[in-house]
């Protein structure tokens, strides 16, 4: 998923714990996600073990604001 400049916010997860279990090079994920994301953020995440997910859980609620003009849910 590709996010738009006023939606940039929106940051899919780069998934740390599928990269420890394949054997992928996370610093080679960093960099291809970015290079696809372009400006939009990217997290690098170990949901299960909760690493990441305030971050992701941020970039989330920060479009969601911009997005509908609400400062509070």
């Amino acid at each position: 998923m590709r996010a738009h400049a006023q939606d940039a916010s929106c940051a899919p997860r780069v998934p740390q714990d599928l990269a420890d279990a394949v054997g992928a090079d996370l610093g080679v994920m960093e960099v291809d996600a970015a290079r696809m994301r372009g400006e939009g953020p990217t997290v690098l995440a170990a949901v299960k073990q909760g690493r990441g997910v305030p971050e992701i859980e941020e970039h989330l609620l920060a479009a969601w604001r911009a997005a509908t003009g609400n400062a509070k849910i």
